[in-house]
């Protein structure tokens, strides 16, 4: 959309992601210039316990001068219960995000 100029900025990138699979948070934290991929994943939240982002997108957060939050396994359990009892059914790994958030 930038490249458009549908939008004046690139916007701050966000990654989540659970705490038992999170190497774009330790990425972020620790400056490393490379990911430490998790190899054996501690989440429910499977589909972004997966080692398929790559390093894409840890240079997209970094040059959009974003972070990379990790919530626990109860707290993204929570936020999808946070989000049925507003009529939303999402999966663990979309609930993820909002528990960044909540």
């Amino acid at each position: 959309l930038y490249a458009m100029e549908a939008i004046d900025r690139v916007p701050r990138l966000i990654g989540c992601q659970a705490s038992g699979a999170a190497p774009y948070v330790a990425a972020m934290d620790t400056k490393a210039a490379r990911l430490e991929w998790v190899r054996d994943a501690h989440s429910a939240a499977l589909s972004i316990a997966e080692a398929i982002g790559g390093e894409h997108a840890l240079h997209a957060l970094r040059a959009s001068g974003g972070s990379a939050w990790a919530s626990t396994e109860i707290e993204i359990a929570d936020a999808a219960r946070w989000l049925a009892a507003r009529g939303i059914g999402a999966e663990l790994s979309s609930a993820a995000a909002v528990a960044a958030c909540l």
